[in-house]
């Protein structure tokens, strides 16, 4: 379960949104490198504030509505995302922009904050060290690939593509998380 939190946080595109997003504004017709620092800077503003939310919603709303309402957000910031690109809408609509916000706020209070977390809580004491040491390795070891793989996924799948996979990621990621949810559920 740490193992598969740590890599689909990764998988699902977080860091490549991050790391990238000049280019992807730039992809979706920001016309100077200007705009697309400031749209850059709005995704870092909106990371920042929704994971102060999430810290004050975990121990209320839960772990796992948390989840399950992050990953239902980013799946929908992203498929939002992809069809922006597909339909070729021009970059003054700012649907790119809006699109990557619910996927930004909605890791920030969900996947982002509560994936840490879990993996903090389900090992033994007396094997939490090296458990967490390999999900963080696999965590970076995920981030490295994926991120290295970005520009090569946009190339062979376009925009469009490359952010529909990453939105599949994340309904299957959320599907995992509903169906443990229903299960847990179902033994109350």
């Amino acid at each position: 379960v740490g193992l598969g939190l740590s890599i689909l946080q990764q998988v699902t595109g977080i860091n490549t949104v991050i790391y990238y997003a000049n280019q992807i504004f730039g992809l979706a017709g920001f016309g100077t490198a200007k705009a697309a620092i400031w749209a850059s800077l709005g995704l870092g503003i909106v990371n920042v504030i929704t994971t102060v939310i999430s810290v004050w919603l975990l121990d209320r709303a839960g772990r796992r509505p948390l989840l399950i309402f992050g990953l239902l957000g980013m799946t929908v910031g992203l498929l939002a995302l992809s069809l922006t690109f597909w339909l070729e809408i021009p970059a003054e609509s700012y649907l790119s922009v809006i699109s990557l916000m619910v996927y930004i706020a909605s890791f920030a209070i969900g996947l982002g904050p509560v994936a840490w977390l879990i993996i903090s809580e389900i090992y033994p004491h007396s094997i939490r060290g090296r458990a967490m040491s390999l999900a963080i390795f696999s965590n970076w070891g995920a981030n490295y690939l994926v991120s290295l793989s970005f520009l090569t996924l946009v190339e062979w799948l376009t925009s469009s593509g490359a952010f529909l996979l990453y939105a599949i990621i994340c309904a299957y990621a959320l599907s995992l998380s509903g169906s443990v949810f229903l299960k847990q559920k179902a033994k109350r």
